[in-house]
């Protein structure tokens, strides 16, 4: 049975029950028209948007397709039921002001709010709800057009996301912009590696973080912020083997994310340190070289458990890039100041030791000029010019060898040579230097001949070197001990004293250009500095390897080379 408005005019019949339009009731006011009125069945049939109309006092009257295809109910379920139906529980004096606006006559326009589905769903819409009047103008009822808004919504809850991702990405460009500028203006390394920290901390959101750098097998922190006493000694050194976050990125070479250190099993030896320190996330990501060398690696701590976004990585990325270069540039930047300081030691060093014997014999070219001179005064004069002439030769000498070697121009005359006989030779060469500072020397050489494929003058160059390097810093009356080590294929010659020793940080740096232990003037004992230097060179070129052995500043030195073998005789 069919339901009408009361008050209202009776549709025909052929439009009342054509398919589209068997939902809707004729309302008053509606033109008698029958064409029109079936072409206004047929729009509010085909719309899209949920046309409904009800009384007022909230009763449902008719439901057009677009209504059920938005809510899910049927015409047949629906009408004679009450809007609130469709309406959620906490939004009922929402529907109570649109009445009382419906029923003073006034319309509302595009009014957003959220309907319920019959299935439950939220639904957002856009209401446009006016009042339906009879004849005699009385409001009888309200017509409703409800437009689903979920596209948009989301739409533009998406368009609200990417603003705030652009932002995100924008102040995160603006703060590695701002960290790339700052490192440039270093004038420090700590300066610089705490700038790396701090913009970390801000890129990612953390608590608090730190910077490790690889020392040989290890790595020490060289900047943090948060820490106390306690976790710095834990974490001093971290291998690579280690499960803690660092030790990870290390060992694999990319970020590494403990989201939370509560659960994450590996951890577990960690755990403790990281509940006192405060923290309950980690994440490193490793500062990459040149060859995929690792140089150290950055971690960011967060009191909280914490998973980063994608988009954090990326930035965490950037930034770890900006380190690795500053690194490489800091340490190359100072390798050229090391290297500047060194040639400006080594120039004031050659002014000193061509002096040394310049001055003699400038002063015994005066004497022999004298008539007075006698012949024992002549006789001494020359023997002194001799010695140092032949000083000066070998300055001049070692700085020859230096420019061959450096342009590959010194050309070895490898011959059998029996090994003893060369640092018997050697020894005798530098004995007057050794004895003249009252040292005492020891050679153990085997009683098998040993024989080496090499040069001879420049192998006997080798421990001549060598032993007068041993000379020059052992304090007077020390100890020199040559020794020889034989080792199926090849054979070691080791040179000893009770010396002033090498610091543990110039073990790796004594065999570089112009560098000496000793690097004043008033202690210099003669040489340039390029003693060990042409030392390596030449132990290279014969297809050996030399190395430095100390246990620090007044404990002596030992130096090692290693030669081929190239026959045994047994004796």
């Amino acid at each position: 049975m069919r339901e009408v408005v009361p008050g209202a005019k009776r549709m025909p019949e052929a439009v009342e029950s054509a398919g589209p339009s068997r939902s809707l009731t004729r309302l008053p006011g509606l033109p008698e028209d029958e064409e029109q009125i079936a072409h206004f069945a047929a729009i509010v049939a085909s719309s899209d948007d949920a046309i409904v109309s009800k009384t007022l006092d909230g009763v449902i009257r008719s439901w057009n397709e677009g209504a059920e295809r938005i809510f899910g109910y049927s015409a047949d379920e629906i009408v004679g039921q009450p809007i609130t139906t469709i309406i959620p529980l906490e939004l009922g004096d929402e529907e109570r002001m649109i009445l009382g606006k419906i029923r003073s006559g006034e319309r509302i326009e595009h009014y957003e709010t959220e309907r319920v589905a019959k299935d439950g769903r939220r639904i957002p819409v856009s209401l446009s709800v006016s009042p339906i009047r009879n004849e005699q103008g009385q409001v009888v009822g309200a017509s409703k057009i409800a437009r689903d808004i979920s596209e948009r919504r989301l739409a533009d809850a998406l368009d609200v996301q990417n603003q705030r991702l652009m932002w995100a990405e924008a102040q995160g460009l603006s703060i590695l912009n701002e960290c790339s500028s700052s490192l440039w203006s270093c004038t420090s390394f700590d300066e610089g590696m705490q700038c790396i920290l701090d913009t970390m901390i801000r890129l990612m959101r953390a608590d608090m973080g730190n910077v490790q750098l690889r020392d040989g097998p290890v790595l020490r922190i060289a900047a943090q912020r948060g820490f106390d006493q306690e976790f710095l000694e834990f974490f001093h050194e971290v291998e690579e083997t280690d499960e803690c976050a660092c030790g990870r990125a290390w060992r694999n070479r990319r970020a590494t994310i403990i989201a939370d250190v509560e659960t994450d099993q590996a951890y577990a030896p960690f755990r403790e340190t990281a509940r006192r320190a405060g923290f309950r996330a980690v994440v490193s990501t490793p500062l990459m070289g040149r060859n995929q060398e690792v140089l150290g690696v950055v971690s960011v701590q967060f009191r909280d458990a914490h998973e980063p976004a994608d988009s954090d990585l990326r930035r965490m990325e950037l930034c770890a890039s900006n380190a690795s270069h500053f690194l490489q540039r800091f340490r190359m930047e100072q390798q050229l100041r090391d290297s500047d300081r060194r040639k400006d030691e080594f120039l004031a060093m050659l002014a000193h030791e061509l002096r040394n014997p310049l001055a003699p014999i400038c002063s015994g070219v005066q004497l022999l000029t004298l008539k007075q001179a006698d012949a024992g005064m002549r006789e001494r004069t020359i023997g002194m010019l001799q010695r140092q002439s032949s000083h000066l030769v070998r300055l001049v000498d070692d700085l020859l060898d230096v420019s061959r070697i450096g342009r590959g121009k010194i050309e070895l005359r490898k011959e059998p040579l029996d090994l003893a006989t060369v640092l018997s030779r050697a020894v005798e060469t530098s004995r007057p230097l050794i004895e003249s500072a009252g040292h005492r020397i020891a050679m153990d050489l085997p009683s098998t001949s040993i024989k080496v494929e090499a040069d001879n003058i420049r192998l006997t160059q080798i421990f001549v070197n060598l032993l007068n390097n041993a000379a020059k810093y052992t304090p007077r009356g020390g100890n020199i001990a040559v020794a020889v080590e034989l080792h199926e294929s090849q054979v070691d010659v080791s040179v000893t004293d009770d010396g002033i020793g090498i610091a543990p940080d110039m073990l790796e740096h004594v065999f570089e250009m112009f560098t000496q232990v000793d690097q004043s003037l008033e202690k210099a004992q003669g040489g340039l500095g390029i003693g060990l230097s042409l030392v390596q060179a030449l132990v290279a070129l014969h297809g050996g390897t030399v190395q430095a052995f100390s246990e620090g500043a007044g404990r002596g030195s030992r130096f090692v080379v290693r030669l081929p073998v190239a026959a045994i005789a047994r004796g």
